[in-house]
């Protein structure tokens, strides 16, 4: 079996993970993949329009990609664990007016407008959301982010916002229109 894994052609897949993606949630399906196809070899690209296979929010699909949504989900305020709010079971806007926002400005449904416009100005811009949730954890400021983010993170809080709409976002996974990508993409779907 070893001989024939190395007489076989190794196969690049390109993939995209956008920014407001957490690369572990992402993760075991990529490992499924690679354990079903030893020959593939995952390179990452910058923007989704590059990639195979991308995993992003609806609304960054590229023209060349069909999409597979996964999942549809609400965005909370996220605050450190030791944060005031972090008490209660839910917020109202008003209560954040005195805590500095940490910006997302790569994602499209973050920070919208109607309610960024009546929060204090950012206090910090992140490339990433890793970066983003480091930042809320560490008491920097809070950030609208997608409930999963508090998934296995114990030193964060996630709210719901009672009387505004916070916004939701529809996941899934993008694969340019070839067979080969497309097969790979409906894999990790399963996985």
């Amino acid at each position: 079996m070893e001989t024939r894994l190395r007489d076989q052609p190794q196969r690049t897949v390109r993939i995209h993970c956008a920014p407001d993606v957490l690369i572990q949630g992402i993760a075991p399906g990529l490992s499924s993949l690679r354990r079903n196809f030893a020959t593939l070899i995952f390179s990452f690209t910058e923007k989704p329009r590059d990639s195979d296979i991308a995993y992003l929010s609806d609304a960054c699909v590229p023209d060349n990609h069909a999409f597979i949504p996964l999942a549809e989900e609400p965005f909370r305020v996220a605050v450190a664990r030791f944060h005031p709010l972090s008490a209660l079971s839910g917020v109202h806007l008003a209560d954040l007016r005195d805590h500095p926002l940490i910006h997302r400005p790569y994602c499209p449904n973050a920070d919208q407008m109607e309610l960024g416009a009546s929060l204090v100005s950012p206090v910090a811009q992140t490339t990433n959301d890793t970066q983003l949730l480091d930042l809320v954890a560490a008491g920097l400021g809070i950030a609208f982010v997608p409930l999963s983010h508090g998934d296995g993170r114990d030193d964060l809080t996630l709210l719901p916002l009672l009387d505004a709409d916070a916004g939701t976002r529809r996941l899934g996974v993008s694969h340019r229109k070839t067979a080969f990508a497309k097969g790979s993409a409906e894999r990790l779907t399963l996985s």
